[in-house]
């Protein structure tokens, strides 16, 4: 039989670092310092101690700084918002965008996946068909995938213009969106990178 280890790993486990990173990435982009939350977490406990609860924040503070500067955004956000709405085959579809900003911000500490893209794209989509004469662009950025060194995904999404103009496809996109939520409250839709293009397009046979 194995000894019991009396070994106790003091290092924060993936889901502290993430809530650590998600806390300073919303104060930084509302305006707040990296000081004030060090200062927030230390009185808050829950930290390894000593040198080693230093040495997580420090962890997460260069993770945070790598994706807000891979995401080149104007800081601090503007904290001012307003509503628009469009209508889509009936729908009505509500969204807040910046006031006095062209920028749709996603941001999230979390890694990388693909699904993170789809809220920019309804967001920007939405914006669109809303002020067509702004030309909004959203701005998406994530820690690195697993197990890879590449750093932060960071980049921005921009609609494509048919003769200059970006609302079809947005409408498309809202067109898509609404079809396929319709379709899930009926049938389960497989969501594969390689087998549901198959579906689609009728060669697959299963």
């Amino acid at each position: 039989d194995e000894a019991p280890t009396t070994e106790v790993d003091l290092w924060p486990d993936p889901l502290a670092l993430s809530r650590l990173g998600d806390d300073l990435l919303l104060r930084r982009l509302d305006g707040g310092t990296t000081d004030a939350w060090r200062d927030h977490h230390r009185r808050l406990g829950g930290l390894p101690p000593g040198d080693l609860g230093e040495s997580a924040l420090d962890v997460v503070e260069a993770e945070v700084d790598l994706l807000l500067d891979r995401a080149g955004l104007r800081l601090p956000l503007p904290t001012d918002h307003r509503s628009v709405e469009v209508a889509v085959n009936g729908t009505v579809i509500r969204a807040t965008v910046p006031v006095d900003s062209d920028q749709l911000p996603h941001l999230r500490f979390t890694r990388w996946h693909p699904y993170l893209r789809v809220e920019p794209w309804l967001h920007l989509a939405v914006a669109t068909l809303a002020e067509p004469d702004v030309d909004w662009t959203a701005v998406l950025a994530a820690r690195t995938e697993l197990n890879k060194k590449k750093g932060p995904v960071a980049f921005p999404l921009r609609l494509r213009a048919v003769d200059g103009d970006r609302r079809p496809s947005a409408t498309k996109i809202l067109e898509t969106a609404l079809d396929l939520n319709r379709r899930a409250r009926s049938d389960a839709i497989p969501f594969f990178q390689r087998y549901s293009w198959s579906l689609l397009s009728g060669r697959s046979r299963q």
